[in-house]
């Protein structure tokens, strides 16, 4: 929700600052908020209790615990952070702690004396988490090869394509319909899964790159102006904020952060690659410059139908355990074939 409110403010900007140094003072301000963002870090941010308690601070730690649950609760929490999970229950936790609270035992046992050793990028790439790494990679990318960057960056000229002769309109709409169904997804992603609602966005982004494609051949620039709209909406209630959420869930927590920023990294070089590339498609396709990406959408489609596991409501050692299953069934698959070719091949000796 805070992404798309801030692209959202940027977009509003544009009706005060539509002057030949607006565009100054724009890029000037992130150097505000970032001051802003210096003086009330101190204040604002809270550091971690594991942390804290594995350096030996208990009563920083059990502050820190207050601003976090609350003074009322410090003894619950530590009391859980120091039992089995199956403990919660008797100690009292309420429901709305139980996952912040395993996210900091689970941080106690990584840094604990005995832990074991913490894994490295090399390890990333291992026959047990190659897997998860390239699905990640994979999400990262449709997450922007499916071209919802492409109305962004380009909003303007797609809807002057369209007949809107403002184009600060046009983007002011796109970053407000961006908004909107990121408030519902949670409950939706709730409802429905993660996985599952990727999968509708998909086919609502397909539809309604056909419907928008349909509308420029036909001259028709309200319905490509919704059509436009509804693809933004697809994108912002299933593939836009789910995928940064399955692609954390999908790494055991030692290589999380590592897992995370290559995939960050994968996401940014697309995004890349449709900034730069788009004019050229909508030079070489015209009405027609959405027709590649129903490809990618397609694409996207059959890639998280295959190999994407649902994330929601399951702990990240489930995750893991069916990615294991996963790839010993693999490896039975590939000797079964080799017994089998080498059984053909005596009997043809």
């Amino acid at each position: 929700i805070s992404i798309t409110l801030g692209h959202l403010c940027v977009a509003i900007t544009f009706f005060f600052a539509s002057t030949s140094a607006g565009w100054r003072y724009i890029a000037a301000f992130p150097v505000v908020l970032a001051f802003l963002f210096l003086v009330l870090a101190p204040f604002v941010l809270v550091e971690s209790p594991a942390w804290l308690l594995m350096a030996g601070k208990p009563l920083i730690a059990e502050h820190e615990l207050a601003r976090l649950f609350g003074q009322e609760n410090v003894f619950l929490a530590k009391t859980w952070m120091k039992q089995e999970e199956e403990v919660a229950p008797r100690v009292g936790v309420g429901s709305e702690f139980v996952q912040p609270l395993q996210d900091l035992r689970m941080s106690m046992a990584l840094m604990a004396p005995n832990a074991p050793k913490a894994r490295g990028l090399a390890d990333l790439f291992s026959p047990a988490l190659i897997r998860q790494l390239l699905v990640a990679i994979g999400v990262a990318g449709a997450q922007q090869l499916t071209g919802v960057n492409a109305v962004f960056f380009y909003s303007s000229g797609i809807f002057k394509q369209a007949g809107l002769s403002d184009s600060r309109i046009g983007v002011l709409l796109v970053n407000f319909v961006n908004v909107l169904p990121t408030l519902f997804c949670g409950m939706l992603s709730a409802r429905l899964g993660n996985r599952k609602l990727i999968l509708i966005g998909f086919t609502g982004m397909f539809c309604s790159a056909v419907g928008m494609t349909a509308s420029l051949v036909g001259s028709l620039p309200a319905l490509a102006i919704v059509f436009t709209a509804l693809y933004v909406t697809t994108f912002g209630s299933s593939l836009g904020p789910l995928a940064w959420g399955i692609m954390a869930d999908l790494f055991p927590d030692d290589v999380r952060a590592m897992g995370c920023s290559i995939c960050v990294g994968c996401s940014w070089l697309c995004s890349l690659m449709i900034g730069l590339g788009y004019p050229y498609i909508a030079a070489a396709f015209d009405n027609y410059s959405f027709v590649p990406f129903m490809c990618t959408v397609t694409l996207a489609f059959l890639f998280v139908h295959s190999f994407v596991p649902e994330t929601y409501g399951k702990t990240i050692q489930e995750i893991q355990d069916e990615f294991e299953s996963r790839r010993l069934k693999k490896n039975r698959d590939r000797d079964q074939w080799r017994l089998s070719g080498n059984s053909q091949i005596a009997v043809l000796g």
